[in-house]
């Protein structure tokens, strides 16, 4: 059901902004031009709409949760139509082979298709609460079970209500699946044509993260791949292909970046520190200085909002993420990737085993720049925090693909534009 609603809102999306299109030109021009100025419009304008839908993704305009409409809503929406259309002026007025710059049309565009997909989206919001729902029944009392039925009774655009009676879906938690009384009774309800699911696996649908307390050995051993050889092949290739070049096009700024690192505070410009990766290897993480030297002369501990270790210059690097370009260097040397679980510290890393049920699952793969975790659950500055950011690395572990990695890197944008995720290293 889910899917098939994010299919008609792109679809929706889609025929709004040829239409708006039309309207514009039909608005601005006589009919008798009509015709060739449509033909000289629709195949630059179809490379706009890539990077309207990109945006519109990046920011969360296509995830189920935002079809409610709700304050949310309309502030993404308002920010997805603005950085549309700074992408599309600067895409006009940047290629002069485009043949058109069309400064009146794409302002009276931007009104039109924004009034217009709006008024859309805020009805298919409506309908999708209107729709018939799946009648689901919650057979267990785990605190999983629990948080899940609250967030789709607080999230009906998802389809589902909460019923105790005739349901289409029946959701067991980790102890009823072995209490085997209940699944008499279960399986009575099945064979009439109910789904039976878990709460594990409704989570991973609707939350895109699995929960932790939900599961026992047996999923990860049936759920993980413990190699995907032509995946990480072809994945390898392309991120040291792209680092590389990136690197090369990148020499310019990362010296300035270095340059004012060294004048602004003591120390080196670059920074190395032991993480944990791969097959829990360690490997030296390189990185843009942002915290004053010797700022943790006792210890390691995570950081704080406000961190007063971190220098002026470091906080602008933090903000804009340009302190982790070094990081290029570690995916040529293939011991990082673009996307993956963040690679932790080893003194966290010990810590975090304790605590955690499963935390070392993580390091079957190489880590990453970025992750789902990331652009999932920005902050992380406590045990809590890193057991909801294991929860989200299992569901990139279970999904992985470069369908996903690419998804994610999409998303990856929308952190240049938010408060950035706090971070617990130097």
């Amino acid at each position: 059901m889910a899917k098939t609603r994010v299919a008609r809102i792109i679809l929706g999306d889609i025929g709004i902004f040829y239409g708006a299109l039309f309207l514009t030109l039909a608005i601005r021009y006589e009919s008798a031009f009509l015709v060739d100025t449509l033909s000289t419009h629709v195949a630059p304008f179809s490379l706009v709409l890539i990077g309207y839908i990109a945006v519109f993704y990046a920011i969360g305009l296509y995830e189920t949760r935002s079809f409610k409409n709700s304050l949310r809503f309309t502030r993404l929406f308002i920010a997805g139509i603005i950085a549309s259309t700074i992408l599309a002026l600067i895409f006009f007025y940047l290629d002069p082979g485009i043949g058109i710059a069309p400064k009146t049309n794409l302002l009276l565009f931007t009104i039109i298709f924004g009034a217009i997909d709006y008024g859309w989206r805020s009805f298919s919001n409506a309908s999708f609460r209107k729709g018939v729902p799946q009648r689901i029944m919650f057979l267990g009392t785990s605190p999983e079970m629990e948080k899940l039925k609250k967030y789709l009774e607080k999230n009906p655009q998802f389809g589902y209500e909460v019923n105790e009676t005739n349901p289409t879906i029946i959701v067991l938690d980790k102890n009823e699946i072995g209490n085997s009384a209940r699944i008499e009774k279960i399986y009575e309800s099945f064979i009439k044509g109910s789904e039976v699911t878990t709460v594990a696996s409704l989570t991973e649908q609707v939350q895109q993260k699995v929960p932790i307390s939900e599961l026992e050995k047996m999923w990860f051993i049936e759920n993980i791949r413990i190699s995907a050889s032509v995946y990480e092949k072809t994945k390898s290739i392309i991120e040291r292909g792209t680092a590389l070049l990136l690197i090369v096009l990148g020499v310019p700024l990362m010296m300035l970046i270095a340059i004012c690192v060294k004048v602004t505070s003591k120390g080196p410009a670059i920074y190395r520190q032991t993480r944990i990766g791969k097959k829990s290897a360690t490997f030296m993480l390189y990185k843009f200085r942002t915290m004053y030297e010797n700022a943790e002369q006792n210890g390691a501990v995570w950081a704080k909002e406000k961190d007063p270790r971190v220098t002026p210059v470091g906080r602008f690097l933090r903000r804009t993420h340009c302190d982790e370009l070094p990081q290029l260097i570690n995916i040529i040397k293939g011991n990082l990737a673009f996307t993956g679980p963040r690679p932790e510290r080893p003194s966290f890393v010990e810590v975090l085993k304790e605590k955690i049920p499963y935390y070392e699952i993580r390091h079957m793969i190489r880590p990453g720049i970025t992750g789902w975790a990331q652009i999932k659950y920005q902050y992380g500055s406590s045990i809590e925090d890193a057991r909801e950011k294991l929860e989200y690395d299992l569901y990139y572990l279970k999904n992985r693909s470069l369908a996903l990695d690419l998804a994610i890197l999409i998303k990856t944008i929308k952190l240049f534009f938010v408060r950035p995720p706090q971070k617990s290293d130097s």
